[in-house]
Formats: C-alpha cells, structure tokens, sequence
C-alpha cells in the first residue's frame, strides 16, 4: 500500500488530535479534582463562619440578658461590638455562597432575622432601663428567644445544604481521582500506538516507493530501448528561453555526438527545405493549445538523408503566447520507403483486379452476347414452328414440326443454363419476395410431366400437404425452376417405376412456415462416391451419363445455387428402393424453403390472356437488324391486327420515329450502326416520348436497368409470345393491366399504400392520385432549381422527394436521390449531378406511367 503525503498528514493529525485530546482531558480532571478539594475547604469556612455567627448572637443575648437581671451595664457594651463582626461576617458568608441561589437566599433570610434580633436585644436594654414590668420583660425576652431559635434553624439548613453539596463534590473528586489516570493511559498508548502504525506504514511506504523508484529506473531503461528500436526520440523546446532538452534517441536520430548540446539553428541547418518556407511554415503548424504533425527531410553531417515525422503539442500562457513545446520524432525512413513499396505492389495488384474484372466483364458480355446470337435465331425457328404449327399440316409433318420445337426447346434451356450459371458467378440472381399460390402453382408446372411420364410408361405421381398455406411469399418461378429441373432428372434416369413429388409442412412459425420439397423416383440411382459431385458444373453421376441421356451437366449446380439463394439446402439420398437381390436403385432429392405468409394477392402469367382486338389502330415501329426475326415480328404483329414499319437499325429508327407518328415503337437492344440504347436516348432528347420496348435476348439484370435508364418504357425477352406482346401494347399504348396478366410494376411497389388504405379502393385511389401529382410537381421545382444553380433548394427538395418515393418503394430514386444527396454534401457542383438529374427525371415518367396504370387496373 503506497501511501500519499495526503494520508501521511492525515494519520499524523488524528494522533495529535488523539494526545492532544488526552492532554485536554487530563488537565479538565485535575482541575475538577483541585475545585472539588477547593469546595471542601469552603464548605468549611462556610460552616466556621455560620458557627461565629451563631455565637456571636448566643453572646450578644447572653449579655443583654445579665444586663437585665444585673443591670450591670458591662454586660451589654460588648453587644456593638458583636453586631458589627455578625455584619461583616455575613457579607463574607454572602460572597462564599454567591454561586449557590438556595444558600443565598438563605443568607438574606438571616440577615433580616439577625438584625430584628439585634432589634429586640436593644428594645429589651430600653425596656429594663424604663423600669418596665416584669412581665413584660419576660414576654420580650421570650420573643428574643424565638428569634434566636429561627437563627439558629436556618443556621443548620444551611450546614445541611453545604453538607451535602459536600458529599456531591468529594464523590466527583473522588470519580475523577480514580478516572484521571485511567484516561491519561488509554490516550497515550492510543496516540503512540496510531503514531507506532503510521511509522510501520511510512516504513512500507519507502519501501514501495524504493520499489517503485527501481521499476521506474526500469521502465526508462525499457523506454530508451523502445526509443532505440522505435527510431523515436522525445524533446521539451522552451521558446522563451530558446533551450531544447531531448532524450539520447535523439542524438542518433540526428547522427551527432551527445557531446553536442541540442540547438534549433543546428537542426534547421540539416532540413532540406527554404529557410523562409520552413519558418513559413511553422507559423502556420504551431499554434497555442494545440497539437501538430508533419514530415521533414533532412540530410545529416554524414550525408545520409532520413524523412522524419514529428508530433507534438504547443502549450501556451493566458495571453495565448507560445512557451513550451513537447513532442517526438520519428525515423520513418524505411517506413516510407515500405510504403512506396506497398503503393507499388497495390498499383500491380489494381492493375491485376482491373484485367480479371475486364475478363469477367468480358465473359458476361460474352455470354450476353451468345445468348443474343444464339436465341435470334432460335427465336425465330420457334417463332416460324408455332405460326406453322397453326396451318393445316399432315400427320408427319406436324411430327417434324414438333421435333424442331421440342430441339429449340431444348437449345434454349441449355442456352439459359448456361447464363444462369452466368448470373450466379456474378452475383446478379435476385430472388424474389411476391405474393403466389403455391399449391396451384406447383400442379400447373408439374401437370404437364403426367404426359411425358405415361409416354414413357411411368407412373406420375404429385402429392400436397392440405396443411400448407394457400398463399406464399417467395420465388414462384425459381421454386418451379427448381423442381423442373429436379422432375426432368428423374424422368430422364427412370425408365419404369414412377417418379412422386412430394410437398410437405415441417415447421410453423409465427408467419414464416418451412415447406419440404422431395422428387423420389426408381430410377439408375447415384454411386455414393459422386453424390457429393453431382452439384458441380458440368459433372454427372458417371462417364456413360452424357452419352446415354445427354444434358450438359449444369442443371444440379443451377439448383443447388438458386436454393441456396432462398436460404434452403438440398440433399439427395440413393440408393431409396432395393431389389431381391438387394441390388439398390432410385434416388431421392429434397430441400426445405421458409416462406413467410402471403397477402392473397398473388400475382400471374400472361398464359390465360384472352386476345381481344385493340380498341384502336395500333401502329408499330419495329427496329430488328435480324430478317427472320423482322418476318416474325411482322407475322406477329398481322395477328394481332397491328400495322407496322420496320427498319434494320438504331439511326434508321430515329429518323422514321422523327417522321412518322407510331403507337409504339419494338426496339431491339444490339443493331450496327446505333444500337437501341443510342437510339432510344435520342429519341428521349428529341423530346419524343412514343413507348420503347426493348426487345433483347439478354437476360441480365444489368441489361434490362441499361433499358429501361435509357428511357425505354419495357422490356421483353426473345423469344417472346403474342400475348406478352398483346399485355405490353395494352400496358403502354392503352394504359390497361388485363386480369390475369403478370402485375408487374418495375418500379413501384403499391403493398405499403394498399395496406393504410385497408385495401380500400377508393382511399387508395386518392393517395395515388396525390403521389402522382407530388411526383409531378417536385420533379418540376427540382428542374427549376437546378436551372436556377440554386444548389440548396435542389437539395431540400430531393429531401422532400425522397420522402414521397419511399412510400411507394421505389429504390431506383432513392437510390439515385442518396447518390446525388452525398455528392451536393461532398461540395460538388450542380453540373457533376446533371446527369443523375436527368436519370431521376426520365424515371419520373415511368412512374407516372406505372401510377396510371395501377389506377386503370383499380377501375377496371
């Protein structure tokens, strides 16, 4: 225990309280003690002098009495005499009883019936002289007599009271008598005994402080080697004095002799800087009250140049002028040079990542770019087989036909394995999170397989769990993808038995319920060896399997990925089934997905689309670089009773849409010349605001934003079908949302209004007409405050217009909004956002267009 001056003064103080009180103590009880024998000797001068005055009134009163039976005046002359000692005998007994009210007024009480006794002393010598009769005489004398019994009385009261504050003040000497020795030995050995524990403490303290004192010693020791190894040394530069004190580092920092005392025009003599800049420059790095840091270079008298950092901290007076500065300096020499090093090694590793980046991009592009190749004309064959396949055909050709369909089918699934795959790599498969029925869904998907399991002479069979939810949220299509894939597996490796798909509900929870997904069929079954391989790309179960079967070897991997990205896992088990001769066989694939609860709502394809004529003319502009798919763009389009022009690429297009008046305009993304990316942006900076589809074989995420940023209105994939093509006119030319069409809005997410409205239309209507117009009106005072240069209005209204977007979810703006918000809080200009300006306003339309459409499908 390390002791401070503070408890030192502190234990020290308490023991000298403690002597000093003992002394204080001791020296009230021997006063009390001499009191108390004082008192003893009052009480007995009290009681002399009450017995002299008693006698001296026995005598005054013996001597008138022989003067009255004598008549002898000698008797009586001694009588003076005795009333003036019995006065001032009293006046003494008054002064020794002043501190006691009782007795005092008991020596007033005796000083009345001493002078009435003297009173009647001198009225009998006057009645004895006048010859007065004996009997009156005898009757004064007897009154004297009783006057002097009441002296004599109040005499012993008197005794008696001195008697007993006698006793009370010997029992109190007596106390303190026997008290007085006891407490001055307690006092004493208290006080030497606190004294004796503060020495042992002081003694432990010098010890601890010895103790600390040689850690210390050690810890600089450690300190200068820290300085050593660290290349840091410490300095104090007092301005005023212009003295600078530094510790042994510093010597080496700077390569001179400790022989040499540290000087500032030394160490600014060794900087390799101007003079005038470096003084410059210290005014400005060294200010009161505060801390510094910069870098110097210097080059020392052995000519080794070293960069140097130093820190500090400038301390100053109340007036704010510089006296002390304390700081280090470091050698960062090798540092730097390890730095630049670094930087070196970071630039080649950049230039690495930028040359696999450009290779990714490249392979994406690549595969974006094949697909667009391959699904052209694939697009058209299927396009072609489906307008044939609606003539009157023979038997055999109707079986040709089918043929190429089923081959085209079967192209194009290898074709969106492989972008998949693609997609998955990249990061660019979003699952999504909408309303659907599942139950309803799965048998529509799967209904077909019964066909091509009895063509086969297999047994289909398809059981739910009634216990399962009705409406599901999650991936309708990716969950359908899934199993697909899994059914055709099973199909294409059994050749008899059957093949059973099973739905089943594991687990509810609060809104989140886990439904188990199982396709088992008796087919080849899988070696226990390659289960674990099957999920790889471009693997299968054994070397025979591609020959045989066919199939590149990608569907399991794309399965295992998409289920992982709905937070599943599958597994499979095989063999399921044994034979007699407990040969195993079949396989069993399962993987469980949560889903949380539905809202009813779900949403469909455009498959059940009833075709109607258009309520009007519609006249098309189809831009397609591609002749087979221009003809079946036209085929299309003549059944659906549209007019139409087309022209082989992007400038073409531009300058007919500038021309003539089109309803809409069909746009293929990738054209010479232009592509429908340029194309589009023209026409939108022509102020042209006619609905783009773009028409792409592209699949990518990426491809699709890059349409619709360019302000195209849609987008649609090849191939395509008349009726998505039929939806997509009644969308955009119409501003119709069919019943039992896909209720997709890119865009807009309308879940949040529909539920504060309660769903009810009308209410709903009301925000969605007050969305529109804000959406309208803030665009406009946006485009008016950046015409304006008037920065921050743009930024309070983009606040404002965040706000608004919110509601509807519409994370295109407000992901634009954050962008353009952090590069006006960076002090950007108004000129580096223009063009995300122009983006918010393009998207602005489109979700005008949106809003529009969502309040014709509430009315319809």
């Amino acid at each position: 225990m390390k002791l401070s001056i503070r408890s030192l003064n502190l234990i020290f103080s308490i023991a000298f309280i403690v002597l000093i009180s003992a002394y204080i103590y001791s020296y009230f009880n021997i006063t009390a003690l001499r009191s108390a024998t004082k008192s003893v000797q009052h009480t007995n001068i009290v009681f002399l002098e009450l017995e002299s005055i008693y006698s001296d009134v026995k005598n005054a009163e013996s001597g008138v009495r022989g003067y009255v039976i004598t008549g002898d005046s000698i008797h009586i002359h001694q009588n003076h005499i005795l009333a003036e000692s019995v006065k001032k005998q009293l006046y003494t007994l008054d002064s020794l009883v002043s501190d006691n009210a009782e007795q005092k007024i008991f020596v007033d009480t005796l000083r009345k019936v001493i002078a009435e006794r003297f009173f009647l002393f001198n009225q009998l010598a006057l009645l004895s002289n006048s010859g007065a009769r004996q009997n009156e005489v005898l009757q004064m004398m007897k009154k004297g007599h009783s006057s002097t019994d009441l002296i004599h009385s109040l005499i012993e009261t008197m005794k008696k009271n001195e008697e007993e504050l006698l006793v009370a003040r010997n029992d109190r000497a007596e106390s303190l008598s026997r008290a007085t020795p006891t407490t001055i030995i307690i006092s004493g050995v208290l006080g030497f005994i606190i004294l004796g524990l503060a020495y042992l403490f002081i003694m432990k303290d010098l010890r601890e402080r010895g103790a600390l004192v040689k850690e210390l010693e050690k810890k600089n020791r450690l300190l200068e080697y820290a300085q050593q190894v660290t290349q840091m040394g410490t300095f104090e530069y007092e301005i005023v004095n212009n003295k600078i004190y530094w510790s042994d580092e510093m010597y080496n920092i700077f390569d001179v002799s400790k022989g040499v005392a540290p000087e500032m025009g030394f160490i600014d003599s060794l900087i390799l800087e101007d003079p005038e800049f470096l003084k410059e420059r210290r005014k400005r790095i060294i200010k009161p009250n505060s801390a510094y840091s910069h870098e110097f270079t210097i080059r020392t008298l052995n000519g080794v140049e070293k960069i140097l950092l130093t820190n500090g901290y400038v301390f100053a007076d109340e007036h704010d002028k510089v006296t002390l500065v304390n700081g280090a300096v470091i050698d960062i020499t090798a540092l730097k040079r390890a730095e630049i090093n670094a930087l070196e090694k970071q630039e080649l590793m950049r230039l690495e990542k930028e040359k696999a980046e450009m290779a990714s991009q490249f392979k994406t592009r690549f595969l974006s770019n094949m697909s667009h190749e391959i699904r052209t004309p694939i697009n058209a064959i299927l396009g072609f087989t489906e307008i044939l396949n609606k003539q009157k055909l023979s038997t055999e050709q109707k079986e040709l036909l089918n043929n190429i369909s089923v081959s085209g089918e079967l192209l194009l699934k290898l074709i969106g394995n492989i972008l998949d795959i693609g997609k998955i790599e990249e990061g660019k498969v979003v699952i999504e999170n909408k309303s659907f029925y599942l139950k309803e869904s799965i048998r529509s998907v799967l209904n077909p397989f019964k066909f091509s399991a009895s063509e086969k002479g297999i047994n289909f069979n398809l059981l739910i769990d009634e216990n399962i939810p009705d409406c599901l949220k999650g991936d309708s299509a990716r969950v359908s993808q899934v199993l697909v894939n899994l059914v055709g597996n099973a199909l294409k490796f059994t050749s008899n038995g059957n093949v059973t798909v099973l739905l089943s509900l594991t687990d509810t929870k609060e809104d989140v319920c886990h439904v188990e997904f199982s396709v088992t069929d008796t087919g080849i079954g899988i070696q226990k060896d390659k289960q674990n391989k099957i999920f790889e790309s471009f693997t299968q179960a054994n070397d025979t399997i591609s020959t045989r079967y066919g199939g590149a070897g990608l569907g399991l991997t794309i399965v295992r990925e998409i289920v992982h990205l709905m937070k599943g896992t599958i597994h499979v088990t095989s063999p399921v089934y044994y034979d007699d001769a407990s040969k195993g066989y079949g396989s069993r694939f399962y993987f469980t997905i949560p889903f949380k609860l539905g809202e009813n709502n779900p949403e469909y394809g455009t498959k059940n689309i009833s075709l109607k004529p258009f309520a009007k003319p519609v006249h098309v502009l189809v831009a397609e670089d591609n002749e087979l798919n221009r003809i079946l763009a036209q085929y299309t389009l003549d059944s659906l009773g549209c007019t139409y022009e087309t022209v082989e690429d992007g400038l073409l297009a531009v300058e007919k849409a500038s021309e003539v008046k089109f309803d809409i305009i069909l746009m293929d993304m990738q054209m010479p010349e232009c592509d429908g990316i340029e194309a589009t942006r023209k026409l939108r900076e022509q102020k042209n605001n006619v609905p783009i589809v773009g028409i792409t074989a592209n699949v990518f995420q990426e491809d699709i934003d890059m349409c619709l940023d360019a302000g195209m209105n849609a987008h649609l994939g090849k191939p395509y079908k008349k009726e998505d093509l039929y939806v997509i006119i009644e969308k955009l030319v119409f501003n119709t949302v069919l019943k039992g069409e896909s209720n997709k809005y890119y865009y807009t997410n309308f879940s949040f209004i529909e539920k504060i409205s309660n769903y009810d239309p009308l209410i709903c209507e009301e925000m969605l007409k007050s969305f529109q117009y804000q959406n309208n009106e803030l665009i406009k005072e946006i485009k008016d405050a950046v015409n304006k240069q008037n920065i921050a209005g743009v930024s309070l209204l983009l606040h404002q217009y965040k706000s608004c977007v919110r509601i509807l979810d519409i994370k295109k703006q407000i992901a634009l909004i954050t962008d353009i918000e952090y590069k006006i809080k960076e002090k950007n200009s108004i000129e580096s956002i223009v063009n995300e300006l122009l983006v918010l306003e393009k998207v602005s339309v489109l979700i005008a267009l949106e809003i529009t459409m969502k309040l014709a499908e509430s009315k319809a």
